[in-house]
């Protein structure tokens, strides 16, 4: 899911102060930024997925909020269990979101968070985003749809990531490919490509030390509409 971010306003710096001693830690932060080469508006912008280890004596139902804050802008993004996704790893579950979104780029600099339970105990701490900034000399991988054919072309590397989602926006497939044309039916199975609309690339630039992607590209059995010109004729 997509989290946009808010203009900071004193709201959050007015957030009440815990209330017990059973304060939520968080032990561990994971974070990737993509630059997202956005192929139905034309503009590259950037998505950051973050995940926090959170533990709580309560329980992990208790957590309520995450906020992530850039001071100096005054921007935060706001999760919570409408927007967040958990994940387990090695029987630990992770808080966070695949896509946080902002316009323009996500400053390289520190930022904060703060994890606030039902109880309003609450935790912050600092992260630093210190990846490169965007090259626009970088080359997105990117692809050529035909009727029965898929060409996967460019990119810095010979393998991607390839993200086919259905009609409702919902992740179908996940794998990895290399460059190369192939029969449609060579990445996607017949009874999956029923409900497949679109797909993304996505590679990690290891030089840079964050992601590249590309889409969405429409297959052909997507509606005229949506195909806007990334489906061979």
């Amino acid at each position: 899911m997509m989290v946009k971010y808010h203009v900071f306003v004193p709201l959050i710096a007015a957030i009440f102060l815990s209330c017990s001693n059973h304060l939520p830690q968080v032990s561990n932060i994971q974070w990737e930024l993509t630059q997202f080469n956005d192929k139905n508006s034309g503009t590259i912008s950037e998505e950051l997925a973050i995940f926090f280890l959170v533990k709580d004596e309560d329980g992990e139902d208790d957590i309520e909020e995450i906020y992530i804050i850039h001071d100096d802008r005054y921007e935060y993004w706001k999760l919570d269990e409408a927007s967040w996704t958990r994940q387990t790893l090695d029987n630990e579950v992770w808080i966070g979101s695949s896509r946080l979104t902002k316009e323009g780029m996500f400053p390289r600099s520190e930022y904060r968070y703060l994890v606030i339970d039902k109880t309003g105990d609450r935790t912050d701490g600092t992260f630093f985003i210190d990846v490169e900034s965007f090259d626009k000399q970088i080359g997105f991988p990117t692809a050529s749809v035909g009727e029965e054919t898929i060409e996967l072309l460019q990119g810095s590397n010979e393998e991607f990531f390839f993200s086919v989602y259905d009609a409702m926006d919902t992740g179908i497939i996940l794998s990895k490919v290399k460059k190369g044309t192939y029969n449609i039916e060579q990445l996607v199975s017949s009874d999956v490509m029923s409900k497949a609309r679109y797909f993304f690339l996505i590679e990690k630039n290891a030089s840079k030390g964050f992601y590249l992607k590309s889409g969405p590209f429409y297959f052909s059995n997507a509606s005229d509409n949506e195909t806007d010109g990334n489906t061979i004729p």
